[in-house]
């Protein structure tokens, strides 16, 4: 056997052993708990509509989503009801795969890019997260190299199109890969089109037929406050008052929204500057700055940016992680118990002071890692732009460069920071209204 076989095989058994360890960790939990609560019992609501022939969205707060994925639910209902198992159960099952495929995808691509066999592994075993974005990533990473570029972009667009119709959230890192990836303006004009097509052509029927209902559900969403600095305040009416607040003032969530949206816009103006090897790491910084700026941040959001901070081996991950496992753990026992502990009793219960003071210990900081990351990873970029004054990452940029290395685009910078403060006073000044209102 050859040394190039010996390392083939080797990886083989690596990265199966990597697919079935997470299977375990992952299909064990979901089996044994078989708790239908929460998100469960919304996922059972979307399947009966469709089941039914109704409109999903004529159910508020229950699917705000476009309607590419509205018949998996359906589908894996109708498996729960033919082999017996719980539909919780069987809900839970396409994203543990997804994951197993994550982990499996992670070690594959450090391997590619020749990391030690061991530090592969031992990263891989981070990555319990999410497929189709770091898929897109994956893609274009190695058709930067490719002499198949051009199927692999299409191929990036199409995983991240997928992605988005999915869940709308990836479509904040299309002007991240337009800007940092592709590398004319009918590379670019391709790779909004093939990413739009999953999710435009889905919604087309609803447009037409129930477009009151459907975009009141899609572009309305964001009404809960799990996690972030908002959740803060909420914890501390149970702190300071002994008494729960289940919702938070809608003015303020929308001023967080626009804060969000501002700062991301901004950085997204800094992009021209960054080097084309921050994809990655530039990919992070929409969810960074959606833990930490926005008010709406429910749990699922909290893996966003975990599948790029393993692949880049951030040494953030491990904090980050933390801060955000104890939030959950918080969270859920105070809220939705039954998520933790299936039936049984919880060891922790949302009376006990201690676990308020985790939970608002744990977002505070997840707050803190998440702004200190996107600094890090803005100014390093930054940084490194003024003493090398290096052209645009990409072709088609480096066409505007008198524009955007020129004294008026920082102007033009500058005047948007400006006017992102004030955003930022209006959400501080909304926050102190409600703060004296819920505490005592």
């Amino acid at each position: 056997m050859t040394s190039e076989e010996q390392i083939f095989r080797r990886r083989l058994w690596a990265g199966s052993g990597l697919f079935l360890l997470t299977l375990g960790i992952r299909l064990l939990p979901a089996w044994l708990l078989k708790h239908e609560v929460a998100d469960m019992q919304t996922y059972r609501t979307v399947a009966n509509a469709v089941g039914h022939g109704d409109n999903v969205y004529a159910f508020p707060i229950t699917f705000p989503y476009v309607p590419y994925s509205q018949f998996i639910p359906a589908w894996l209902l109708a498996v729960a009801e033919r082999t017996g198992w719980s539909f919780d159960f069987v809900m839970k099952i396409p994203m543990i795969l997804t994951d197993a495929c994550t982990t499996l995808l992670i070690f594959g691509y450090l391997q590619w890019r020749a990391l030690p066999f061991r530090l592969s592994v031992g990263w891989a075993l981070v990555s319990i997260v999410p497929f189709l974005a770091l898929a897109a990533y994956v893609s274009a990473e190695v058709g930067e190299t490719s002499r198949n570029r051009d199927l692999l972009l299409l191929v990036s667009g199409l995983l991240l199109g997928l992605a988005i119709a999915m869940r709308t959230y990836p479509v904040l890192l299309v002007p991240v890969f337009l800007l940092l990836f592709c590398r004319t303006v009918s590379e670019t004009a391709a790779f909004i089109f093939v990413a739009a097509v999953p999710a435009g052509l889905s919604s087309l029927p609803y447009l037409f037929l129930a477009r009151e209902t459907f975009l009141r559900e899609v572009l309305g969403y964001g009404r809960l406050t799990d996690f972030g600095w908002v959740s803060v305040l909420r914890a501390m009416a149970f702190i300071a008052g002994g008494h729960r607040v289940l919702s938070v003032d809608p003015v303020l969530l929308s001023r967080t929204k626009e804060l969000f949206l501002g700062a991301y816009l901004l950085v997204c103006l800094t992009m021209p500057f960054f080097s084309r090897s921050a994809l990655g790491r530039a990919l992070m910084i929409a969810p960074l700055l959606f833990y930490a700026l926005y008010g709406g941040v429910s749990a699922q959001y909290l893996v966003w940016v975990l599948p790029f901070a393993v692949l880049l081996r951030q040494r953030l991950t491990f904090p980050f992680t933390g801060a955000a496992t104890a939030a959950l753990v918080a969270f859920y026992s105070i809220y939705h118990p039954g998520i933790l502990t299936g039936h049984s009793p919880s060891p922790i219960t949302g009376d006990e002071l201690w676990v308020w003071v985790m939970y608002v210990a744990a977002n505070v900081l997840l707050v803190f890692l998440s702004l200190t990351w996107v600094m890090l990873i803005v100014g390093a970029e930054l940084r490194s732009y003024l003493q090398t004054r290096r052209q645009a990452p990409v072709p088609w940029l480096q066409g505007a460069q008198w524009l955007w290395s020129s004294r008026s685009y920082a102007v033009i910078l500058l005047l948007f920071f400006a006017g992102w403060l004030t955003i930022a006073y209006s959400a501080g000044h909304r926050a102190r209204e409600v703060a004296r209102v819920i505490l005592p």
